[in-house]
């Protein structure tokens, strides 16, 4: 299965690649960010700051969207997610027609009612004239290794040696990685 999955997502790829009116994109969650980040040995038992970032990495253009917030901002329900992709996909491009998400099978992230409505209320309500459909497709479980993931280890090399004090030093270590970030 994880194979298969890893063929129709290549697949999307090629496809992404010879059109321009399809974008493909694979998303996920990092690992909790902390703040404060520290190396000193006091601020290890100190009540830390949970910091989100929910990437989307465009697979034909290489572009990345981080979206940052911190727990005060905001929970992990699945409403902001769906908040984050709605607000993705009025950002997409006029000439693009069609969009594939790939993805974990996380519930509460990309698997729920709450997207799926706010997807449609999208369609239905016309704020994207010129997009017309948005597919969701799944890596197997115990096997979603994605392009995403590539910028979160990337993010977790560069910030492994430097203290992080507040969220809004955690996007500027996310911006040394070239990408776009947005803060809820």
């Amino acid at each position: 299965m994880k194979d298969r999955a890893r063929h129709f997502k290549a697949l999307d790829k090629e496809l992404a690649a010879e059109n321009d009116t399809l974008k493909v994109v694979t998303m996920d969650m990092q690992q909790l960010l902390l703040c404060p980040k520290s190396f000193a040995s006091a601020v290890y038992y100190k009540r830390k700051l949970s910091v989100h970032n929910f990437t989307l990495y465009d697979l034909k253009s290489k572009d990345v969207f981080c979206y940052l917030w911190h727990e005060g901002q905001g929970g992990l329900d699945s409403d902001e997610f769906a908040s984050i992709i709605v607000d993705f996909l009025l950002s997409v491009p006029d000439n693009v027609e069609s969009v594939i998400f790939w993805s974990d099978g996380c519930t509460y992230q990309n698997r729920n009612a709450n997207l799926s409505s706010a997807m449609k209320y999208m369609f239905v309500n016309n704020l994207k004239p010129t997009l017309k459909e948005v597919h969701q497709k799944y890596l197997t479980r115990g096997h979603t290794q994605m392009e995403a993931d590539s910028v979160h280890a990337a993010i977790e090399t560069n910030s492994s040696k430097i203290e992080v004090y507040t969220p809004t030093e955690w996007e500027t270590v996310i911006k040394t990685q070239d990408v776009k970030t947005h803060t809820m």
